[in-house]
């Protein structure tokens, strides 16, 4: 225990790793040769192709300028499949010590343990980019709680650093860009913070720009499709050319807009970060607005990802520092109200989690189990606030 104290990060990144190694054993895995490796058209099968050559020379947008990955599994010796799924092991596993720091670093270490098991319980984040790990994903995960407690502490050098890596791996990691200017302003316009934020973003905008500059897209170009492996030449129509207007109408306005739903609702609410997590957010955003105000930018980036982009939940989850941001809020609020500690929350999370290890090929479990979890995670902190009769008190800050 004295240990776990002392050195809170580090235990909280061997449990990472533990829990990240638990749901590869508890997943599905899209390996060579298995019938989800096999499916036709998907990402996994351009990401290879991109290890196998040249990173630099694989013209299909937006997959070519993605390199980070592809290139180091072509220049590392190893097995090809071994190298993306070291990969996406390592990335999950940061990912989730990332978000504890970023929460133990403004709140305490219960509630940075509960945002552990919030971004671990995602199944449309570490679970499915586990399953394929071949995807660059995982990386932006990692990269989006650093960046954003690399803002908290006021780094600016480690966070541009942070940033424009990431960029490398997934142009979606620029949904951090606004948080070293949202998490340290004191006023609507800081124009000094605003011009130190300015540079701290400006290497990741500069790398992506000179991406595409250098790496021109080839998209609809039937030449070069003939020079893709069969598996990908023999679907031209999923790689048209690369045109934002043109994917805002066909997919933001003319999928999206026109068959919107309650099924549509679900998978831009509660799906991507579960029934309990969502929950907490949106008490957390009631609880305390300005922080909720403070992540806006970021979590309208993460939304604005649909407009052009085909993939729902998978998109969203990278959401999920906000989400633990906002959870810990909540729950603050709550252990306050009860006169419990934080940790009496823990347990809801951890549920939420264990939810995902009892089917291998489930991302997202029924609304009942999570509704169940969450009744029974809340009933924790009512029972121990009935058994002490509110005698708990906060440490003073």
């Amino acid at each position: 225990m004295g240990a776990c104290q002392r050195h809170p990060l580090a235990t909280a990144t061997a449990l990472s790793i533990a829990m990240t190694l638990l749901l590869l054993v508890r997943t599905d895995l899209r390996t060579t040769g298995t019938t989800l490796f096999a499916d036709p058209g998907w990402d996994r099968h351009l990401y290879r192709t991109m290890a196998d050559r040249t990173p630099l020379d694989f013209h299909l947008a937006p997959y070519c300028w993605r390199v980070l990955v592809p290139a180091i599994a072509w220049a590392v010796p190893f097995g090809q499949q071994w190298v993306f799924l070291a990969v996406s092991m390592a990335a999950v596993a940061a990912a989730g010590a990332a978000v504890f720091a970023l929460v133990d670093a403004r709140y305490d270490r219960a509630r940075a343990l509960a945002a552990l098991f919030i971004f671990l319980g995602m199944g449309w984040g570490p679970k499915y980019v586990l399953s394929d790990f071949w995807l660059p994903d995982p990386v932006a995960f990692a990269a989006v709680p650093l960046a954003a407690l690399f803002a908290h502490r006021r780094q600016p050098r480690a966070f541009a650093l942070c940033l424009a890596l990431a960029v490398l791996a997934k142009e979606s990691a620029l949904v951090a860009a606004p948080l070293y200017y949202t998490l340290n302003t004191r006023r609507p316009l800081d124009a000094r913070l605003a011009l130190q934020s300015f540079l701290a973003v400006l290497p990741a905008v500069v790398l992506l720009l000179a991406l595409r500059l250098l790496v021109e897209s080839r998209n609809g170009d039937d030449a070069y499709m003939a020079s893709m492996p069969e598996i990908i030449r023999r679907f031209p129509d999923l790689y048209p050319p690369y045109d934002y207007r043109d994917l805002a109408r066909h997919i933001g306005y003319e999928q999206r807009w026109h068959y919107f739903g309650w099924d549509a609702a679900a998978s831009y609410t509660w799906r991507p970060f579960g029934l309990a997590p969502f929950v907490f957010a949106l008490a957390g955003a009631v609880a305390n607005w300005r922080l909720a105000l403070r992540l806006f930018p970021t979590l309208l980036l993460v939304y604005l990802q649909l407009v052009v982009a085909t993939d729902t939940e998978r998109l969203l989850v990278l959401a999920f520092p906000a989400i633990a941001l906002l959870a810990a809020e909540a729950i603050g609020h709550l252990s306050r109200a009860a006169r419990v500690p934080p940790a009496a929350f823990v347990p809801l999370f951890a549920l939420q989690t264990a939810l995902l290890v009892w089917d291998p090929s489930q991302y997202v479990p029924s609304l009942s189990a999570q509704a169940v979890v969450l009744a029974a995670g809340l009933a924790i902190p009512l029972l121990i606030a009935w058994r002490f009769r509110g005698t708990w008190r906060p440490a003073p800050a």
